[in-house]
Parts: C-alpha cells; sequence; structure tokens
C-alpha cells in the first residue's frame, strides 16, 4: 500500500483513495512495486477481461479474479473514476479506457503477463478487511454489478 493508514482510517475513507490503495496492493504483489509504471491501465483492464472471460487474470505474480474485478468496478462506479498515483502521494480520477495500443501490446507479452501456474486465490489484504467491517458492508450494500462491454 503506498499510505499506511490506521484501522479508524480505512472506515471512513474515500472511494477514490480506496481504488488507489487496492490498485497498488495488486501491483506491490504483481512486481513488488507500489504502483508500477501502467497500473493505472493494467488493473482496470484485467478487471474487464477477467469478468468477459469469466476467467482469472495473471499479471506478474498476481492475479486478478472474476469476483475481484466485479468489485474493483464497483468501487470504481462508486468513485466515479478509475484512478491515477501522483506525486506528491495522492491518488487522481483517470479514465483508462480505451487502453492505449502500447499497453495492450506490453500486456499480451508472456513475461509481462504472468506466469500461467497455480497461484492461491486473489483478495488483497485490504479488501478483505474493509469489505468484512460494517463500514465495508454498508458501502457497497445495494450496488448492481455493471459489467463493461
Amino acid at each position: 500500500m503506498i499510505f499506511r493508514r490506521t484501522s479508524e482510517a480505512w472506515k471512513s475513507i474515500a472511494p477514490l483513495d480506496l481504488l488507489g490503495e487496492l490498485l497498488s496492493e495488486i501491483s506491490q504483489q504483481a512486481f513488488a512495486a507500489g504502483w508500477t509504471g501502467g497500473t493505472e491501465y493494467f488493473v482496470p483492464e484485467l478487471c474487464r477481461r477477467a469478468i468477459a472471460e469469466r476467467q482469472i487474470q495473471y499479471w506478474g505474480l498476481s492475479l486478478v479474479s472474476p469476483d475481484l474485478g466485479r468489485r474493483l468496478f464497483q468501487i470504481a462506479d462508486l468513485a466515479g473514476s478509475w484512478v491515477d498515483y501522483e506525486n506528491p502521494d495522492r491518488f487522481v480520477p483517470f479514465n483508462p479506457f480505451p487502453i492505449p495500443q502500447e499497453y495492450l501490446e506490453e500486456m499480451s507479452r508472456p513475461a509481462n503477463v504472468g506466469r500461467r501456474q497455480p497461484l492461491p486465490t486473489f483478495s488483497p489484504k485490504h479488501l478483505q478487511l474493509f469489505l468484512s467491517s460494517d463500514v465495508g458492508s454498508d458501502f457497497l450494500q445495494g450496488l448492481e454489478v455493471v459489467h463493461p462491454e
């Protein structure tokens, strides 16, 4: 995670900041980097593919399941956009679609997409903590899942 937060701070986190923290966690697990260049494009596209293909999408040493993809799309919908990391230490609204061609080409390279080997079911630690709390439950209650086309 890019920012260290107390348990109390997680209860009142804004959707945009939550999304940024979750994308940085996926980047951290994929490449041991808090925010790898291109994360703002790669993760939303992996989420879209996971939902559309109903298959886990691999990235580095990490993966995005269809369920995680739907949850991240829900949070992006609540935030009003996807997110990018901007110095000094803040997340800003960002629209990754359509994905620029150079990022699509990079995603198609096997070394960059990830290892096609069984990995444990992926769910970022902080997403689990947040969604298991009363605040997280209220946060997602009543949302409609919108599948990207």
